[in-house]
Order: structure tokens, then sequence, then C-alpha cells
């Protein structure tokens, strides 16, 4: 298959990663949909990680164009970075593109049309 020809992307999780992923994918024209089974976005940080926190300074977790801020501990606990990360979404123009409090169930690979089936509950 050819990549070049891609135009839009799904995305599991909108966590650190699905949301690093859409941000790359939205800069080379590709449209995505991030489908997370939680009801707000930041993987596993939405979990609260109430005494605990990132375990690297705050300059290797963030993202180059949008930093945390002067005001955030070093090593920057849990609530903290799912803030932050709700700031990035905004940041990023990626709000539209998540659908949240929706588990995908199944990935079917392309058929004879070459379109993968996202099935979602």
């Amino acid at each position: 298959m050819d990549y070049a020809t891609v135009k839009s992307a799904c995305i599991i999780g909108a966590g650190v990663a699905g949301l690093a992923a859409a941000r790359a994918l939205a800069a080379v024209g590709v449209t995505c949909t991030i489908y997370d089974r939680r009801d707000k976005i930041g993987g596993v940080w939405t979990d609260g990680y109430l005494e605990f926190g990132v375990q690297v300074p705050k300059a290797l977790y963030e993202f180059p164009d949008f930093p945390l801020g002067r005001d955030v501990a070093e090593f920057t606990p849990g609530p903290d970075i799912q803030r932050y990360l709700e700031e990035f979404v905004d940041h990023a123009g990626l709000r539209d593109s998540i659908t949240l409090n929706t588990e995908v169930i199944e990935v079917i690979p392309p058929g004879q049309d070459g379109d993968w089936e996202v099935v979602t509950r």
C-alpha cells in the first residue's frame, strides 16, 4: 500500500502517544479520529495518579512547542500532567477529533476497497 495516499486515520487511545500521533499526522494532512474508552483524555493519567507523577524532569515529558508551566513541579504530579494534556488538546486543535466513552472492540483489515473497519462500542 502506498501510504502517501492515506487521508484519514484512526487512533486508539487519547493518551500521550495517541495525542502525539494525531498531531504528527495532522501536520502532514491526515485527518484523525481518536477513540478513548474513558470519559476524558489523558490515558493512564486520567486515573489521577494522585500520589505519583513523572519520573523524569518535566522538560523530558512536555511537547516541544507546548512547555509545562513554570509553576509546575519539576517531577510533575499526575493530576498536573492530566490537566496539561487537556490543555495540549486545545493548543493542538485536536478536541473535535476525539470521541470519548467509546471502546474499540475490533479492527478489521482492509478488504477489496482498501479501507480498514473500526468497530466500536
